[in-house]
């Protein structure tokens, strides 16, 4: 994790994600043996918070599957 949460309202105009998610996160991506950094969308902030408590106490990457996209 590199930055975030970041909220609709904290972006204004600015917000370039998805109308339903509330915020994001920026993080280091590995896809395809590739790493680089994404903005990683959540539907509440609350989600969002939950992947920087678990960064806060832990190294372990977190496991998604399928494509970043």
């Amino acid at each position: 994790m590199i930055g975030g949460p970041y909220t609709q309202s904290d972006a204004g105009t600015n917000w370039q994600g998805p109308y339903e998610a509330e915020a994001y996160l920026l993080v280091k991506l590995e896809y395809d043996s590739q790493i680089e950094d994404r903005e990683w969308y959540f539907e509440t902030v609350e989600e969002a918070f939950g992947w920087v408590r678990h960064f806060k106490t832990s190294i372990d990457p977190i496991v998604i599957e399928g494509r970043p996209d």
